[in-house]
C-alpha cells in the first residue's frame, strides 16, 4: 500500500511536468500570435508502461501495470492565412517551403516575410539579417526604380533582375529547432538537408500570418489549469493518507 502510495504521487508528479510543458508551449503560442509566419507548438500526450507494481489487497500480493502520461512537442507547420499589406517589399509563400536567411554565424530559415531594404541597400528582414539568394545576398540600385517580386522569387527593378529570393525546404522538419525569426538545423543533425523548391510561389505584398487559432489557445489554458489542480490534489491527498498511514503504523510498533 505504501509503495503504491508512491507510485501515484510519481505519476501525479510526472503529469504536472507535462503539463507545464504544456502550459509553457502554449503561452508562447499566444504571444507570438501576432508573428507573421509563426508556427505553433503542438503538444501530444500519451500513456506508457512503466513497469510492474506489487500491490497488496488483504493477504494476496498482486501485480498491476503502471501507466505513465509523457508528452511530446512538435511544431505546427500547417499554413496560415495570407494577409494583403501593399508592401512591394513583404513577401508570402504559397506553399510549401521557407525563406533563406543569413544569421550570425549560420543561416536559418523562415516563413516570415516582413523584408525591407537596409542602408547598404540590400534586403534583410526585421532582424537586420540579409535575405539570401542561390548566389547570396539581394542588394537593390536605388536608380532603377520600384522592385517587383515574381511568383519564383525573382527580384526585378524595371527589366533589370537585382536577384532571387531563395525558396527552400526539407524532409527532415524534426531536425529543426525554433530560434528568434524562425528555425535553424539542431546542430546535433549533421545529415539534415534544405533543397530548393522548384515550383515555389510567392507573392509579392502579401503576409503569411500565424497558424494561431488564439481562442483554441485560452480554452486549452483553462484544460491544463483543471487538469493541474486535479493532479495537485491527488497528490496532497496520496501525502496525507501516507502520513497518517505512518502514524499508525508508528503507533502500533
Amino acid at each position: 500500500m505504501h509503495w503504491g502510495m508512491n507510485i501515484g504521487i510519481y505519476n501525479s508528479a510526472t503529469t504536472l511536468s507535462s503539463l507545464e510543458r504544456w502550459q509553457d508551449a502554449t503561452s508562447q503560442n499566444i504571444a507570438a500570435g501576432n508573428v507573421p509566419g509563426y508556427k505553433g507548438n503542438q503538444m501530444s500526450f500519451e500513456s506508457i508502461h512503466a513497469g510492474m507494481v506489487g500491490l497488496t489487497q488483504g493477504s494476496r500480493s498482486i501485480q498491476s501495470p503502471n501507466m505513465m502520461a509523457v508528452s511530446d512537442s512538435r511544431f505546427n507547420f500547417a499554413a496560415g492565412q495570407l494577409q494583403q499589406t501593399e508592401v512591394p517589399t513583404h513577401v508570402a509563400i504559397n506553399g510549401e517551403g521557407f525563406f533563406k536567411i543569413e544569421g550570425e554565424g549560420f543561416d536559418y530559415f523562415t516563413r516570415d516575410g516582413e523584408f525591407h531594404i537596409n542602408a547598404e541597400n540590400q534586403l534583410v528582414n526585421k532582424n537586420g539579417h540579409r535575405v539570401l539568394g542561390p548566389n547570396g545576398p539581394i542588394t537593390i540600385n536605388p536608380q532603377l526604380g520600384e522592385v517587383s517580386i515574381s511568383a519564383r522569387g525573382e527580384v526585378f527593378q524595371g527589366a533589370v533582375q537585382s536577384g532571387r529570393i531563395a525558396v527552400v525546404d526539407t524532409a527532415q522538419k524534426d531536425a529543426l529547432v525554433r530560434m528568434t525569426g524562425g528555425f535553424r538545423f539542431d546542430p546535433l543533425r549533421t545529415d539534415a538537408v534544405m533543397q530548393d523548391v522548384e515550383d515555389a510561389n510567392v507573392i509579392q505584398g502579401s503576409l503569411e500570418g500565424s497558424n494561431i487559432n488564439p481562442l483554441k489557445e485560452m480554452v486549452n489554458l483553462i484544460s491544463i489549469s483543471r487538469a493541474f489542480e486535479v493532479n495537485h490534489k491527488v497528490i496532497q491527498s496520496l501525502d496525507e493518507i501516507q502520513a497518517k498511514t505512518i502514524e499508525v503504523m508508528g503507533a502500533t510498533t
